[in-house]
């Protein structure tokens, strides 16, 4: 029996950040056994003529796609307005031939960004998450918040990201150490909250704690280093770059807790991975975040910018190990069960299964 056909419409799996994790997993998964899966890459990083020809090149692509092959199901990846506004104008392609859309929709400041543009650009936004047969969103939050932000919106489903579970974290090392360790990862810049948790770092060393913070991440590193010396915490803050594979597992395996102080978020990845390996999470009360995070049981959940009650959540869990170790075990429970990636390819598959029924 020929495989039905799927063509996948999302930045470039080099590119830095979820959405191509998320990718990776979809393609790494069974869906490559049981699918013919074609994939465009409609973004990647570099300069304006770089994504500019990628963006032209995506659009050639997708059209051969459509002419040559039989595609059953176009699936698209998408998450800020500008980047659901380029996702509109390739909707506009793929909308011309008779398959099935999906809108997988990543989106992090969405809410904030979108009320504060034209309405000649809303009204693109709005085309695209009208149109196409779904709308996966990654959290219920999500799924209301743009039910009432964009009325009309085609029919949504909601499909968490997940994560492989790794081994699980030893005790004994940490129990040893004279220091505690935190970890950030992700986008450097305002966004994520990183120059926030710098500022707290600094109270924290007034106060006496001995931490050591490790940031990963790409963006605005000239502005990190700057102000890591600015606030003189150059001993208590180590910069370790982009980091993947082992160097990432490693820093998992060796921090004893997690903190994402962000001001927009869809369902960050980086959080799933630090439940996943038995991580108490520090973070904002935006997006997906507390669908995952059970204040008080998995980690704390803070308002974005509250540095007071950021240094207070911090200073509770440097001062307890039993507390950090019993959220961890919670955190890493919490994904076995809820967040498992079988489980969500499982929901993906019987969605195409669906459209392509229809």
């Amino acid at each position: 029996m020929k495989k039905k056909q799927i063509l996948i419409i999302a930045p470039s799996i080099n590119v830095k950040g979820g959405i191509s994790t998320v990718v990776k997993g979809h393609l790494g998964s069974e869906l490559s056994n049981k699918y013919q899966i074609f994939r465009v890459s409609s973004h990647k990083d570099g300069n304006k003529l770089i994504k500019l020809l990628t963006a032209v090149k995506g659009a050639v692509r997708i059209i051969f796609y459509l002419l040559s092959k039989h595609i059953d199901i176009v699936h698209i990846h998408g998450s800020d307005p500008l980047s659901s506004l380029r996702k509109y104008f390739l909707f506009r392609i793929v909308e011309q031939f008779n398959c099935k859309t999906i809108y997988h929709f990543h989106g992090a400041s969405f809410l904030e960004s979108y009320v504060s543009k034209s309405p000649f650009f809303q009204h693109k936004i709005n085309y695209l998450f009208r149109n196409v047969d779904r709308v996966i969103c990654l959290s219920n939050t999500w799924e209301k918040q743009i039910a009432e932000l964009i009325p009309g919106t085609a029919r949504t489903v909601v499909i968490q990201n997940t994560v492989s579970l790794p081994e699980r974290r030893t005790e004994k090392d940490h129990q040893e150490k004279k220091e505690v360790y935190i970890l950030f990862l992700g986008l450097i810049g305002d966004r994520k909250g990183i120059f926030d948790l710098l500022k707290v770092m600094v109270k924290l060393k007034k106060a006496g704690h001995r931490l050591k913070l490790y940031v990963g991440g790409n963006g605005d590193v000239n502005k990190l280093e700057q102000t890591i010396d600015s606030l003189n915490i150059r001993d208590m803050v180590a910069y370790k770059g982009w980091v993947t594979g082992k160097d990432k597992e490693t820093l998992y395996l060796n921090s004893d807790l997690y903190v994402l102080p962000s001001y927009g978020e869809g369902m960050p990845m980086s959080i799933l991975e630090a439940m996943s390996y038995g991580l108490p999470v520090i973070s904002t009360d935006v997006g997906g975040i507390p669908d995952l995070i059970e204040d008080d049981k998995t980690g704390f959940l803070i308002e974005p910018g509250d540095l007071h009650g950021m240094f207070n959540k911090i200073e509770i869990l440097i001062k307890d190990r039993k507390l950090r170790s019993r959220m961890g075990m919670n955190a890493r429970k919490k994904i076995e069960k809820e967040y498992n990636f079988d489980a969500n390819i499982s929901k993906l598959d019987a969605l195409y299964q669906t459209l392509i029924a229809d």
